[in-house]
């Protein structure tokens, strides 16, 4: 398994250098996703924008409201968009929201539904270099 932490800092960079905007849209809590930053001593202002379970109700993933949220912050219509998810629920919020969705695969892997409906499907954040 590799080094996530290394991995989404170093995307991040990459994208902040291509001058991508960049939202972290989780269905943590406010209050759990602040502990997870803070223990991995990430400072969660690495991104430009942030939407929590808490913002959303219950209108978590598959809906994609997290996602539509997350990107009217940006200034971002959808369809402009990528989402990179590693969850079956999150793709497919992302596939139903009309956002292009990247897999990286961690836990879970892709099932017919995604293979058929998500354009990229990787095994690393590294791996969306190559698309960008």
């Amino acid at each position: 398994h590799y080094n996530i932490k290394y991995y989404f800092l170093e995307i991040v960079k990459y994208l902040k250098d291509k001058n991508y905007k960049i939202a972290l849209a989780t269905s943590s809590t406010k209050e759990r996703a602040m502990k997870l930053f803070k223990n991995k001593n990430i400072d969660i202002n690495i991104v430009d924008s942030y939407v929590f379970s808490d913002d959303v109700g219950d209108r978590g993933k598959p809906d994609p409201y997290i996602f539509q949220c997350a990107a009217k912050k940006l200034l971002v219509e959808p369809f402009n968009a990528y989402v990179v998810e590693d969850s079956i629920n999150g793709l497919t919020a992302a596939v139903n929201g009309g956002f292009n969705p990247i897999m990286v695969i961690d836990l879970v892997k892709p099932n017919d539904y995604i293979k058929e409906n998500v354009k990229y499907i990787f095994n690393s954040l590294e791996d969306i270099k190559s698309i960008l």
